[in-house]
């Protein structure tokens, strides 16, 4: 095969990816290797490739549930005007109360020596692990008020106001941008830059 037959070959979809640059584009931020197939893969630009393990979570049914709950409370923002583009800002305890999500827990632990210890220890170290992997910030300690760092009502906004070009470097970043790792960063710039 030469490079057309190449391209034929593995498909017409990819072809059209790699003319445009979007594999590229993905490849860098996800690598070549990533097969998730995720609801929360492009609002968050996150994956099970990016995600922290959780030894109580080996497979990420727990964390992919709470991701799913999350863009689906932030979506419901988007009902008046006044709330469309405000990012999800949530507290702990209707997380820990959500029904949905106290059963995908209970499912996910219940092979454990401790199920029911077991079951704090996963939204816990859940927390823990997407706020180190850039997904959630924990905005006020005292009330455990977080915020979702999403794509669409996060990092294109901010972005879109500080950042003239992809490869700007951000001068002062608000807190939230701690633990964001920088590929996903690249990544959304690299978008709004092609956009324009």
């Amino acid at each position: 095969y030469n490079g057309a037959g190449v391209l034929a070959a593995i498909g017409s979809q990819f072809a059209a990816k790699t003319k445009t640059g979007e594999i590229a584009e993905d490849w860098q931020h996800f690598g070549a290797s990533c097969r998730c197939s995720l609801t929360h893969k492009e609002p968050l630009l996150y994956c099970h490739c990016h995600a922290t393990t959780e030894p109580l979570d080996p497979f990420h049914r727990f964390r992919d549930a709470l991701l799913i709950t999350l863009l689906e409370m932030e979506s419901q923002l988007s009902s008046s005007p006044s709330t469309r583009t405000q990012p999800l800002q949530f507290h702990y305890k209707d997380i820990r109360a959500n029904p949905h999500l106290s059963m995908v827990a209970t499912k996910t632990v219940s092979n454990t020596a401790k199920p029911i210890v077991n079951q704090q220890r996963l939204y816990v170290n859940t927390f823990q692990a997407l706020r180190k992997d850039g997904i959630l910030y924990l905005l006020d300690r005292e009330i455990d008020t977080y915020l979702l760092i999403s794509r669409s009502r996060v990092l294109e906004p901010y972005l879109k106001e500080t950042c003239a070009c992809p490869s700007q470097r951000l001068t002062n970043p608000p807190n939230y941008f701690a633990q964001v790792p920088r590929s996903r960063i690249k990544l959304v710039l690299r978008s709004l830059h092609d956009k324009v």
